[in-house]
């Protein structure tokens, strides 16, 4: 056996210690699991009859390599099926929504095959999506991949719904509404032929090949290609062999109907060096989010830019989008053509581009970000253990200097012990001091997206409080003559007024500021059509997430995301983000729950902490603009607050909701200005469960009072 040299030692010691390391490898979004996917035909209309006066019709239903159909229905012009079926998949959510159900409508005929009536794809990520992941009673419109010109030949009523197994279905509300008015399209217009034309440029700062810890620096570099997947149909470009940064430069033509069903294109780096092409990484480009159907509407548009893309685990494969680890960017364009009659439906082609400079598309600027750490509580002892630290990453975490120890402790707190108050939770007390995380990072400069869309969040936002104020103040009659809610009404008018005036002055005259050509240069098409409509949001600002983790001991066990446009900061107050300097609390979500098997799933709404932070990020040279978002008078050091104690009447508490208060801060101690009782509204996820009636009030407790209390 051959010995190592010390010099070969050293370097392997180095590849080892890593700034972080993850606790478990286990991925929840890929662990198979049983689903059974319910499918109801229930009838057939306006269908295309070859002979009207023996209409006989079935309904073939393909599901994988699964495939049934219904009874023939004989001498019926409007068939009336209501047949159900169920499809049992093990698998896991992203297979689940990567995969496709094929509806065809059938007319048997004597010593010929049968002819076919209409057909209809529908993607099965689509209906995850939905409301409880089902569908109910809607209509699929059916077309002929053979004569697109001919539009839709018929409509078919369906149920599909999309459950764990012995999962009991929550019964839905009947809708009568006609066929046309009732379809399971994004809008209701007709289907036309269109050409689908995605061009994939490259990916930068793809993870290597045996990396567990997020080091692009160790490892082989992956040899990869992107595989596209839209309406069932799939479409593969060359390998690029062993580089983090590959330059495919190929443009795909997917013909298909448009509106369509499927309203999701996903595109999926994968690893060619083994023959099993595991995913690396994933993007997904929404068609409703790129694209509008008003009056001054546009057909779906992106590009080129940026899709950054997310990982569950630190292991290649465990490809979440809702997952904390930065897995690296795409760079991706979309254009639509309607009609286009060139090529049949459901073809597809690849041809070669022309690549393109980064440094062509955009102009790189260098950012900063500060991160006061005030508070951190609420930490579940079963995820934060008896040591943790708060982190502060942006993309993908810089490693490449093993050397550079002190970069490292400027985003990360080191490792403090836990204190608690009760054994099931704990807090971190900084006794020097509250820290203040520091990050600096090279990114393109997009800022002009990001202060666009917040103006415009910003006018929405103070309009929507204005007008909650006055009516809040309406219904308890909390005014002296109703005149003084007319002239807030008419000053809120006003003052609406005057932001828009400046919001438009800002896009006219931008040419008059030094970074004017910058916008220019960076500018897509997709920007010019949003600046025409002046929508109040973008699908994608081009940066990645701010992330925020929790560290047990060094290794990463809970993380919050936040979006880099609502700390962004800049001269002018309503280009800034919505929480820019602004003291904020964030729930950190355990990247492994110790209660759910999925963490990832949307039945875990478990939180292993709460942070309490200041966020700012600007440029590099404007850094010194953060000290004056400093809390003035405030006591920086982490103080413990004791957790009111419940009784455990039953044997098991169950999570129902979350409210979100903001107490009320008043000197003043007559009765008169005491809190009053509000309605709050109780969360799970996004999903609103009801509502509590409570006054909250944040009182300040004396230091003797706290000694006491401890």
């Amino acid at each position: 056996m051959y010995g190592r040299s010390p010099e070969r030692r050293q370097k392997q010691k180095l590849a080892r210690l890593s700034t972080f390391r993850v606790e478990n490898e286990q991925n929840p979004e890929e662990m198979p699991q049983c689903f059974q996917i319910l499918v109801n035909i229930i009838e057939a209309r306006k269908l295309a009859w070859s002979n009207p006066h023996s209409a006989n019709s079935y309904v073939v239903l393909v599901l994988g390599k699964k495939k049934s159909r219904t009874n023939i229905r004989r001498n019926m012009v409007e068939p009336y099926f209501n047949e159900n079926f169920v499809f049992e998949m093990y698998a896991s959510i992203q297979d689940l929504q990567r995969s496709y159900l094929w509806l065809a409508v059938m007319e048997p005929r004597f010593c010929t095959p049968s002819r076919l009536l209409g057909e209809a794809t529908i993607d099965l990520g689509t209906i995850w999506e939905q409301p409880r992941h089902l569908i109910f009673h809607k209509w699929a419109q059916l077309t002929l991949p053979r004569d697109p010109i001919a539009g839709p030949v018929g409509f078919l009523k369906i149920d599909i719904s999309i459950i764990f197994r012995e999962v009991q279905i929550i019964p839905a509300i009947v809708s009568q509404k006609p066929a046309e008015n009732n379809l399971l399209l994004p809008t209701g217009s007709e289907q036309q032929c269109a050409n689908y034309v995605i061009t994939i440029f490259g990916a930068f700062g793809l993870p290597s090949g045996v990396q567990a810890h997020g080091n692009r620096k160790y490892g082989k570099p992956p040899s990869t290609f992107v595989k596209i997947s839209f309406c069932g149909l799939v479409v593969k470009t060359g390998v690029q062999h062993r580089t983090n940064h590959p330059s495919y430069c190929e443009q795909i033509s997917i013909v298909e109907m448009f509106p369509n069903i499927c309203q999701t294109i996903r595109m999926d780096i994968c690893s060619a060096d083994s023959c099993f092409n595991r995913v690396i990484a994933s993007a997904h480009l929404k068609l409703g989010l790129v694209s509008h159907d008003g009056e001054n509407g546009f057909l779906p548009t992106f590009g080129p830019s940026l899709l950054h893309m997310y990982g569950a685990g630190g292991s290649l494969g465990a490809t979440s989008e809702d997952g904390p680890y930065h897995r690296g960017a795409l760079l991706v364009s979309l254009k639509t053509s309607v009609p286009y009659y060139q090529q049949g439906v459901r073809s597809t082609s690849v041809e070669p581009v022309t690549p393109i400079k980064p440094e062509h598309l955009w102009v790189m600027e260098d950012f900063w970000i500060y991160c006061p750490i005030l508070e951190v509580s609420m930490l579940d002892g079963a995820v934060a253990g008896k040591c943790s630290g708060v982190a502060l990453t942006i993309g993908e975490v810089n490693t490449d200097n093993t050397s550079d120890q002190g970069t490292h402790k400027l985003h990360y707190t080191g490792s403090v012990s836990v204190r608690s108050l009760e054994p099931s939770y704990g807090y971190l007390e900084f006794q020097y001091g509250y820290p203040v995380l520091q990050l600096a990072s090279r990114l393109p400069d997009f800022r002009f997206r990001m202060y666009r869309n917040n103006m415009a969040y910003s006018i929405v936002t103070n309009l929507e409080d204005s007008i909650s104020d006055i009516a809040y103040r309406l219904k308890t009659l909390d005014y002296s003559t109703p005149s003084e809610l007319i002239d807030e009404l008419n000053k809120t008018v006003d003052e609406t007024a005057n932001s828009i005036l400046k919001f438009l002055d800002i896009v006219k005259y931008s040419n008059l500021n030094d970074n004017d050509a910058v916008m220019r240069h960076n500018m897509t098409e997709l920007d010019q059509k949003q600046l025409s409509l002046q929508k109040d949001e973008m699908s994608s600002d081009g940066w990645p997430d701010i992330a925020l983790w929790l560290l047990n001991a060094g290794s990463r066990v809970a993380f919050a995301r936040i979006p880099a446009a609502d700390v962004i900061y800049s001269v002018i107050s309503e280009q800034c983000g919505k929480n820019c300097g602004k003291i904020q609390s964030l729930y950190v979500k355990p990247i492994k729950c110790p209660k759910h098997l999925n963490t990832y799933d949307s039945g875990c709404h478990c939180i292993a902490g709460k942070i309490e932070l200041l966020l700012w990020m600007g440029l590099y040279r404007k850094k010194s603009c953060f000290e004056r978002f400093l809390p003035i008078g405030m006591n920086l050091k982490a103080r413990g607050h004791e957790i009111t104690l419940k009784s455990n009447v039953l044997d098991k508490l169950i999570l129902i909701g979350r409210a979100q208060v903001k107490p009320v801060l008043d000197d003043r101690a007559d009765l008169e200005f005491a809190p009053k009782l509000q309605w709050y509204e109780i969360y799970k996820g996004s999903e609103c469960l009801g509502q509590v009636h409570m006054s909250v009030q944040l009182m300040q407790v004396s230091s003797k009072a706290c000694d006491v209390f401890l």
